[in-house]
């Protein structure tokens, strides 16, 4: 959200809303706005092989968070014979 503020003594208002759009956006480039990271899975890592369908992986980032982070998963690759029901 911005607010704007009206100045009697600016002769260029646009001027001054391009200037406060340019520092938001750099304090935002500036920021720590997120992580990534790749974790490869096999069910031959896990030496029971009972294939269990619940992974879990302790994570530790550099800098912790202000808030909880909000976190998106992927499937990358999936290896499923035609037999299999997978859904």
């Amino acid at each position: 959200y911005l607010k704007l503020e009206r100045r009697s003594d600016d002769p260029s208002p646009l001027q001054a809303v391009v200037d406060q759009l340019t520092q938001r956006l750099s304090a935002l480039e500036a920021s720590d706005t997120g992580l990534s990271g790749y974790l490869d899975f096999s069910p031959l890592d896990e030496p029971t092989h009972s294939n269990q369908r619940i992974e879990s992986h302790h994570v530790t980032f550099s800098h912790p968070f202000r808030t909880v982070p909000v976190v998106m998963l992927g499937i990358t690759y999936l290896d499923a014979r035609t037999q299999s029901s997978v859904r």
